[in-house]
C-alpha cells in the first residue's frame, strides 16, 4: 500500500483510482514499519546485507517518508491537523485537504485525529530520535491543549470535534484516552532533556485520565462490558455516545504507562 510516488501509505481504496487518500490515523500504523525496519537491520547485520529476497525494501524509510509528508501537508499553521489528505496517485501532488468524513468541517479540529497525530509523532521520535518528530508532537500537543482549555474545562475530556457546538458538542472518551497515553510517553521521553515541559505534559495527561476515571465516563462493571463510556466513533453517522474498544485499549495503556514510569509520583 506504500507508493513511492506519493511517499505515503494509502489509507483507503477509492473508486477514483487517480485519488490517493491518506488519513492522520495512519500515523499509528508506522510503528509496525519502523519495528520491521529494526528487524531488517539486525538480519542484514547477520547475513551480510541480504534479507530473504527483500534487500531493496526499507520499511524504516517508508515510515519516515510518510511521517515527513504528514508534517509538510497535514499540519496547519496553528498546529492542528486535517483528517484526510488526498493526493494525485500519478504525480504525488496534493489535490485537497479535508476533515470529511469524521471532522465537523474542513478547518475544524477533529479531536481523535489530533490525538492520533500526537501519539504517532511521539512514537516516531521514540524510534528514530529525529528532532523534527519531537517538535511536531509538541506542536500538535499545543493545539490540543489550547482547545481543551477553551472548550472542555468543565469535563476535562475533549469534544469529538473541538469546534462542535450544542447540541453536537459530545465528549469523546476515546480521544481523551489516546491523548492521555501519548502524554505519558511524551513526558517520559522529556524527563531529562526538558523537565519543565515533561511536567506540563504529565499534568495534562493526568487531568484527562482523572476525568475518564470519574463516574461520568467510567462504566459500571455490573451493567457494561466496557471500561469507558461516552465515545464518539463518527458523528453523526454511527457510534455516538457509546463505549469504543480502542478507547478502552488506550485508557489501559495510559494507566500501564503511568504505573511503569511514574509510580510514586504525586
Amino acid at each position: 500500500r506504500y507508493s513511492s510516488t506519493v511517499g505515503c501509505i494509502r489509507s483507503w481504496n477509492r473508486p477514483n483510482a487517480t485519488e490517493f487518500w491518506v488519513i492522520i490515523d495512519n500515523m499509528m500504523n508506522l510503528e509496525l514499519l519502523v519495528w520491521a525496519g529494526k528487524q531488517q537491520e539486525m538480519e542484514r547485520s547477520a547475513t551480510n546485507g541480504f534479507v530473504g529476497g527483500e534487500e531493496d525494501v526499507n520499511y524504516t524509510m517508508m515510515a519516515i517518508s510518510h511521517a515527513d509528508n504528514m508534517i509538510r501537508d497535514d499540519i496547519r499553521e496553528d498546529g492542528c491537523t486535517y483528517h484526510v489528505i488526498i493526493y494525485d496517485a500519478q504525480t504525488g501532488a496534493v489535490l485537497r485537504k479535508t476533515n470529511h468524513p469524521q471532522g465537523l468541517y474542513d478547518n475544524s479540529t477533529w479531536a481523535r485525529g489530533q490525538a492520533w497525530g500526537i501519539y504517532g509523532f511521539t512514537m516516531m521520535y521514540r524510534y528514530t530520535r529525529l528532532q523534527r518528530y519531537l517538535d511536531t508532537a509538541q506542536n500538535l500537543t499545543g493545539c490540543f491543549v489550547r482547545h481543551m482549555h477553551d472548550c472542555c474545562n468543565r469535563t476535562k475530556v475533549p469534544l469529538w470535534d473541538f469546534s462542535a457546538q450544542p447540541p453536537m458538542n459530545k465528549s469523546d472518551s476515546s480521544a481523551g484516552a489516546i491523548f492521555a497515553s501519548a502524554m505519558m510517553e511524551l513526558s517520559h521521553l522529556l524527563q531529562e532533556s526538558e523537565p519543565e515541559a515533561a511536567k506540563s505534559y504529565y499534568s495534562e495527561g493526568m487531568s484527562v485520565l482523572d476525568a475518564l476515571s470519574s463516574n461520568g465516563f467510567l462504566s459500571n462493571p455490573d451493567t457494561s462490558s466496557s471500561i469507558l463510556l461516552r465515545g464518539v466513533g463518527s458523528y453523526p453517522n454511527s457510534e455516538v455516545d457509546v463505549p469504543l474498544i480502542y478507547g478502552d485499549y488506550f485508557y489501559l495503556e495510559a494507566m500501564v504507562r503511568l504505573l511503569q514510569w511514574y509510580s510514586g509520583q504525586s
